[in-house]
Formats: structure tokens, sequence, C-alpha cells
């Protein structure tokens, strides 16, 4: 039988097979012109049509109308039906098993079922995503899976007696890859401004330049010291260079934040394995000041991981 793993982060939502990603795209969506767009499309106009943009309806999955008049026609069910329809027509498989985040209550996880029926997505399985990425045992520690959303940071405190499983959750709100892109991308503007007099916010086109190239600036930030940045605007070239210091500092507060919530998750007399998704391992600074602030052993996962965990988990059913 041919199994597919999906990951329902919103950051990216992905199916894998056995070798590879067949679909990695957020949880974006444009409404434009009564035409709904989600996904990469949706995250490239995201800035130059930031009222057309809606990215809440996978941590908000409901069939109530959307609070925002201009989208009061559709409901978060809606949205993530056309995404799964979308994301479908990608890839086929006999079944599919999910990796589900802990944002996604018992609610929205029967709504989502219910949903892949109607698109005829086969789901077999559903695990929550901090126990399929987690592949081994931490002795004589306590583990706790660190991802990020769009909207949130989720917390995962597991239990390894006989098999792995989730003994609490904290979901920390304004706490996500948004909150972390908005301050970035304002702070990289500022220093546009300061150094060659050039304000990539002041157009739309140019904000969303600064989108589109974070994530290398970012990759840059988490191998050097310094960033050198530039970008080109009608045919001329503008050029600023950052301390990675700098990045890491911005974020500062929603690294806090996180390092707050992971001390409430564990006692003064237990030992801590910090387990961080490859998402939350690119952010800059992160897993250097969890491991300061915290004290626990930081263990990196590759890309894919939980993916490919949720696949390992289910491999009998491939064998059907």
């Amino acid at each position: 039988m041919s199994l597919l793993a999906v990951h329902l982060n919103d950051a990216a939502i992905s199916i894998h097979d056995a070798d590879r990603v067949l679909y990695r795209e957020p949880g974006f969506a444009l409404l434009e012109d009564d035409r709904l767009t989600t996904g990469n499309a949706a995250f490239a106009q995201a800035r130059l049509k930031p009222r057309l943009i809606h990215n809440h309806y996978w941590s908000e999955l409901r069939t109530e109308p959307l609070p925002d008049r201009r989208f009061r026609h559709l409901s978060a069910a809606d949205i993530v039906s056309r995404q799964l329809e979308q994301m479908w027509q990608h890839v086929s498989g006999d079944a599919v098993v999910v990796a589900v985040p802990a944002y996604m209550d018992t609610a929205s996880l029967g709504l989502f079922l219910g949903i892949a029926a109607e698109l005829q997505i086969p789901v077999a399985g559903m695990v929550d995503a901090a126990v399929a990425a987690t592949r081994r045992e931490y002795q004589g520690a306590v583990p706790v899976h660190v991802d990020l959303g769009l909207h949130s940071a989720i917390l995962t405190r597991l239990t390894q007696a006989g098999q792995v499983q989730v003994d609490r959750a904290e979901v920390i709100d304004d706490c996500g890859i948004i909150a972390l892109y908005d301050a970035w991308i304002r702070q990289i503007a500022e220093a546009f401004v300061q150094q060659s007099r050039f304000d990539p916010l002041h157009t739309a086109e140019t904000e969303q330049m600064l989108q589109d190239r974070l994530n290398d600036w970012l990759t840059a930030a988490s191998s050097g010291d310094t960033v050198p940045m530039e970008i080109e605007y009608r045919g001329i070239g503008h050029s600023a260079e950052m301390e990675s210091l700098e990045l890491v500092a911005t974020a500062a507060p929603v690294y806090h934040r996180i390092v707050s919530n992971l001390r409430a998750l564990y006692r003064a007399d237990e030992t801590l394995a910090l387990q961080l998704s490859d998402r939350a391992a690119r952010m800059p600074g992160l897993a250097d000041m969890l491991a300061a602030r915290v004290g626990a052993e930081i263990f990196l996962l590759e890309p894919g991981a939980t993916a490919r965990g949720l696949l390992a988990r289910c491999r009998d059913m491939r064998r059907g």
C-alpha cells in the first residue's frame, strides 16, 4: 500500500512519501475578484495585498463565517477545503497518516476529517506532531518538543514510558513565525533607511521583496556574524548590512516568552532535553538562548523529521 504523511503545521502544510516532499506550502489564502488562492501563491502577495490575505484558517478551523467582512461569505473550513483540494491534486496514494499540531482541538480535528472525507482523501490515522517527530529515547531526561506555527509556538512535554506520548502541551499565542517575520522586516527596513537612505516599506512591492528574501538572510545570520542584504528597485540597487546579533535581539521578546513557558513545564530536579524542529532551529539565536536560559541539552531535528517519524511509526500500514 502506498502511504503518505501529511504534517498540518500552518507554517508549512506538507505531504511526504517515503522518499521526498510532494507538497509544502504555508497556510495563506488570497481572496481577489472572487478567486480564492492558497499557499505559496498567496504568500507571494501577502505584502502587496495585505487586506485580501487570511492566514488564521488552520489555527481557527470552524464553520462559522469569518469575522472579517471581506471574507464573510467564507468560513475557515472553506479555505482549508480549498487548500487540501489543491494539495491532493499534486499527489496520489492509497492512504494518508496525519501529524497534527497541539493548537488543533478535538472539534477542529473532527471538522478536518469531515473535509478530507468530502475530498476523498483516505485518512488512515492521526498522530500528535511532537510524538511523530520523536524517534529516539532521551535517557534520564524529560523531552520537550519545540515547534513554531504561523501564530504560535508549540511546546510539548513528552513521556517515554513504554512508548512516546504527550504529557502536556502549551500553545503560546502571538509567538509564531508571523510575529518574528514582522519584527525582522521592520528592523531590516530601518537598516536600509539608515545605511542607504532607502525605505523598503515605502512601497508594497519592496516590502514584498523583504519578505521574499528574509529566509536567505536568516540563514546567513545563523552561519555568520554579519548579514549582507541587497534589493533592487526600478533598476537601482540598495544595500545594507546587519550584525547577526541584532536579529537575535529583535526576536528576544518572542524567545523570552518561549523560555518562560518552558520553565513551567518541568521541575527544578528534572533534566530537560529540548528537541527543536527544523523550523525552530532555523530561527537565529533561538537554540542558543534556550540552552543558556533553560539549561537543557539541545537536539536539532532534520527537515521533514515529523513526516519521516510518522511514516516509520505506520510502517505496518505500508505492508498491508
